[in-house]
């Protein structure tokens, strides 16, 4: 299908119609039109593995899910509800079913499992790769209990235990790559990640919660640049009116290799926070003063942080927004020129079109006199009925009168052949070199010879000469004199006779 090339045997499954339409036929094989070919693309697709596509239209899955654990399954039908987009269809295989997810999808077909995407709003589905131990925690304890005689249960009693801490005490966090977008999540994130009205996105610092989206950037900002964890202490982060204090920490990964280049993000809540009016004075004594005090500096300082970090990125915007005027101008002031340039040039060429113009007309009126005088050439040369060869420098046959073939054997093809080459049906055996001489002495040569069936010819042989006076080759006649030599020999015999007459008498 990449190739798009297909044998002839689709002529069985395939309308004349629709092979005429997108096909062309290349020996015995057929290729599909590069048109309809350009609105494919093929690319290999790890449903597991690979970030999934969005905005499809249909997903054709069919006989995949099968071969997958229950487990997998349950977190790649909201991947496909995730890439479909509204009204979208899902094919599954004759096995395979959607019904678990009726929120999800709705049957259009339930005997071809032809499904359709609901038009709902759900959390955008994260990848299954890139996942701690603890994935594989929950995948065995998806698995039916050990008894207690069983063998294994201790391994097991361990695993369940580190997993109920890690749900209950570990803090929410995020694993993101250096774009900020979400490979893993972990924990409550919906604490302080929330999905944003419009087009989905796995961006962590637009998910973030308003008051958090400032320290979350720059820190994640300062951790790629530098390389090493940063932490910022008592964030405040409100959400649905509740506000806590968190440790915002974002630490780079360096091991093992195949989470290089990847961050963690994570929220330690520390406390939650009763208002946001500050204190009274007589209601609180001087140590939760000075706490607060140190909060509200903290984040004062925090806040000027993010201000700088804004500032700088704003002198970093116009910088690059002068450059890129300076290079719009730049390349305007190229257009200008190079449009000057085509201008003088299409006036050029427009002066050259009826100059060429002007030649062509004069070729025409020459082609036509040519035309004319060669017509006349012709008819004149078939009236006189006189055979006449036009040779080159190199006595090869220009051209020739019909009359000249039935003297000398030639043909059309002998044009370009040499003289020497083609029989003779003259007793002339100086044909050829008196023509030579001719040519190079300019001398004119006129000899009677004897030709076939008791016919005879005045053969004359003369240079040929242009307009312009140059000898361009020779150019032989023959005329026909056999009436004129049987004259003179009746002429001779009858004087004979007389003379010999007179003699007797």
């Amino acid at each position: 299908a990449r190739a798009g090339i297909y044998p002839n045997t689709i002529l069985a499954d395939v309308s004349a119609d629709r092979i005429k339409r997108f096909f062309i036929q290349e020996g015995k094989s057929y290729r599909i039109n590069k048109s309809v070919r350009e609105t494919i693309i093929f690319a290999k697709q790890d449903l597991i593995k690979d970030p999934p596509f969005t905005k499809l239209d249909m997903i054709s899955c069919r006989n995949v899910l099968i071969y997958l654990e229950g487990v997998v399954q349950k977190k790649l039908l909201p991947l496909f509800h995730y890439s479909l987009s509204p009204g979208g269809l899902l094919f599954l295989g004759s096995s395979e079913t959607a019904n678990s997810y009726t929120d999800l999808f709705s049957p259009i077909n339930k005997k071809w499992k032809l499904f359709e995407r609901n038009n709902v709003i759900s959390p955008p589905p994260f990848l299954l790769t890139s996942a701690p131990n603890f994935i594989k925690i929950q995948t065995e304890l998806d698995k039916p209990a050990l008894k207690e005689n069983q063998p294994g249960i201790v391994p097991l009693l361990s695993e369940y235990v580190s997993k109920y801490l890690l749900e209950n005490y570990a803090p929410a966090s995020v694993m993101v790559n250096k774009k900020g977008n979400i490979v893993y999540t972990y924990g409550k994130v919906y604490q302080y990640l929330l999905q944003p009205t419009g087009d989905i996105s796995l961006n962590v610092v637009q998910m973030a919660c308003q008051n958090l989206k400032l320290g979350l950037e720059m820190a994640l900002q300062k951790a790629i640049s530098q390389e090493k964890e940063i932490t910022y202490s008592h964030v405040m982060v409100t959400n649905n009116g509740n506000s806590k204090y968190i440790n915002l920490k974002v630490k780079p990964l360096v091991e093992p290799d195949a989470l290089k280049g990847l961050f963690l993000i994570v929220f330690e809540e520390i406390g939650a926070v009763c208002g946001v009016e500050p204190p009274l004075i007589d209601t609180y004594t001087i140590e939760e003063l000075k706490k607060y005090a140190t909060d509200l500096i903290q984040e004062l300082n925090q806040t000027k942080q993010s201000l700088q970090t804004v500032i700088e990125e704003l002198e970093t915007s116009n910088e690059e927004v002068n450059l890129s005027n300076e290079e719009l101008q730049s390349t305007n002031e190229e257009l200008q020129s190079i449009n000057e340039e085509l201008e003088t040039s299409k006036e050029e060429l427009q002066s050259l079109n009826e100059e060429l113009v002007t030649v062509n007309t004069e070729f025409q009126s020459r082609i036509e006199e040519l035309s004319y005088a060669h017509d006349d050439m012709k008819n004149l040369l078939d009236s006189t009925e006189i055979a006449t060869i036009f040779l080159d420098n190199d006595l090869q046959v220009k051209r020739f009168t019909p009359q000249a073939a039935e003297i000398i054997n030639l043909i059309s093809a002998d044009v370009g052949r040499p003289l020497y080459h083609i029989v003779s049906n003259l007793k002339y055996e100086k044909l050829i070199e008196d023509a030579d001489n001719a040519l190079k002495t300019l001398t004119v040569k006129t000899i009677e010879v004897e030709g076939s069936h008791q016919q005879w010819y005045q053969v004359k042989i003369a240079p040929y000469r242009t307009i312009s006076n140059l000898v361009d080759g020779v150019v032989i006649t023959f005329i026909n004199i056999s009436q004129l030599k049987q004259s003179q020999m009746e002429f001779k015999a009858l004087k004979e006779m007389v003379a010999k007459a007179k003699i007797e008498c």
